[in-house]
């Protein structure tokens, strides 16, 4: 808080005593002293330094308060940024759901899906100077829409049609990696894929791990029409008509690979098919992401991502 040490002036009134004899003016008047000029000039004087003296405090209370709200600023700003700041980078999500191991390879396909505006991730990592930095990466939201289908023509044609929407979210992480920053890749960390897996019947019941997506969220419908005299609906794992889907688990991933200035990225694998997620068929289901930047915004970092 700034001092400020404001002088009050002391006024004198001085009367003057046995002064020089009056002398008197030829038409017999006495001439008097003009002091009236000089008393209105003592009292605006005595006027200008008060103002003065208001404007002075009013001054002073002004520094006060500014000082009170830059020093109410200053620790709000230390509160807010005591775990630094980080990027949310947006991506628009599309790529390919790839199935295999289908029944005498009949349903092997691949199948594009997303690319629509709410088909979207955020991935947020840390701040280095206003660029992308390495070190702790999480992905904070997730949502897919995945729509295709597929016809089986073997003396009649049986058609499969499916309709899921994926989500996964969670503003402290709902999956952790490692980003390398110069080399332009997030690791992800350890997500045990459990038991069955690799299998027609892996389900993921028991898949874990700081690294997966968790409580990956999977909502829609597989619709299966028989219209086949030598196959019917049950050969891929599913009944005539409606098969609801409504599940969650959590999420294993493939590293992510982005390009220099990180507008994109991609998701596959070793063999170019993309992660493995559960299959509600008999058969084994792969996918494979491609993400374009549509956002980028700088964000305090919250206390639960703190290093």
């Amino acid at each position: 808080m700034k001092q400020h040490a404001i002088a009050f002036p002391i006024l004198f009134t001085l009367a003057g005593c046995g002064g020089g004899a009056m002398s008197s003016s030829s038409d017999g008047n006495t001439d008097m002293p003009d002091l009236g000029s000089d008393q209105g000039s003592d009292e605006a004087d005595a006027d200008a330094d008060a103002d003065a003296d208001a404007d002075a405090d009013a001054d002073a209370d002004a520094d006060a308060d500014a000082d009170a709200d830059a020093d109410a600023d200053a620790d709000a700003d230390v509160e807010e940024t005591v775990c630094g700041y980080s990027w949310d980078l947006t991506y628009n999500l599309s790529g390919f759901y790839n199935v295999t191991d289908t029944l005498l390879g009949l349903g092997d396909a691949s199948y594009p899906i997303g690319g629509e505006s709410d088909d979207v991730m955020t991935i947020r990592v840390r701040d280095d100077e206003g660029d992308v930095g390495s070190g702790l990466a999480t992905i904070t939201d997730f949502s897919l829409f995945q729509s295709f289908s597929t016809d089986i023509d073997l003396l009649g044609p049986i058609t499969i049609e499916t309709y899921a929407q994926a989500d996964s979210a969670n503003e402290c992480g709902t999956a952790m990696g490692d980003m390398d920053s110069r080399n332009g890749v997030i690791d992800w960390e350890d997500c045990d894929y459990g038991s069955g897996h690799g299998t027609n019947g892996w389900v993921a019941i028991d898949s874990s791990g700081p690294g997966c997506l968790q409580d990956y969220t999977t909502s829609g419908n597989v619709r299966c029409t028989d219209d086949s005299i030598t196959l019917d609906c049950s050969a891929g794992g599913l009944a005539e008509g409606d098969n609801p889907l409504a599940a969650v688990h959590n999420q294993p991933l493939n590293s992510f690979e982005f390009n220099s200035d990180f507008s994109r990225f991609e998701m596959e694998g070793p063999d170019g098919m993309g992660v493995e997620v559960p299959s509600e068929s008999d058969s084994r289901t792969w996918l494979m992401l491609e993400g374009e930047l549509v956002d980028m915004v700088r964000v305090v970092t919250p206390e639960c991502l703190c290093d």
